[in-house]
């Protein structure tokens, strides 16, 4: 609906029911613009049958929690001047479980963090917990 309101082609949108981790349908796709609301602190991604998957350029993500998993597949689809967007938890700033803390700091070492914008409660329908822009 929302690229159909700002007439924005969708014949390459794909849907798979085995969700983006496990069934990546544009492995190759290497993207000027990602703008994304994943549904972050997903605990259901796969996580265990993905450990060694080539995304995870600076970690790999925790089996429970989608949440660095989802940044570094934006990351690996953009192309080499590409920029992404993307709304997540606000814990995923401070959690440090599983090597959260250690993808967070590569992601930033690399200067592939621009800025963080923090965004009040309560904020989405769907949620009432805080979330922030990064």
């Amino acid at each position: 609906m929302n690229l159909a309101i700002r007439g924005i082609d969708s014949s390459q949108v794909k849907w798979n029911n085995e969700g983006s981790f496990l069934n990546d349908s544009h492995k190759d796709l290497k993207a000027q613009l990602c703008d994304r609301n994943p549904p972050y602190n997903d605990i259901d991604w796969s996580g265990d049958q993905l450990k060694t998957d080539g995304r995870w350029k600076h970690g790999t993500p925790p089996a429970g929690s989608a949440n660095y998993a989802w940044i570094q597949h934006f990351l690996y689809h953009l192309s080499p001047s590409g920029q992404a967007g993307f709304v997540l938890a606000k814990g995923s700033l401070t959690s440090k479980s599983s090597g959260e803390g250690d993808i967070r700091k590569s992601l930033i070492e690399a200067r592939l963090v621009d800025c963080i914008v923090n965004l009040p409660a309560k904020l989405f329908l769907n949620t009432q917990i805080p979330a922030c822009l990064w």
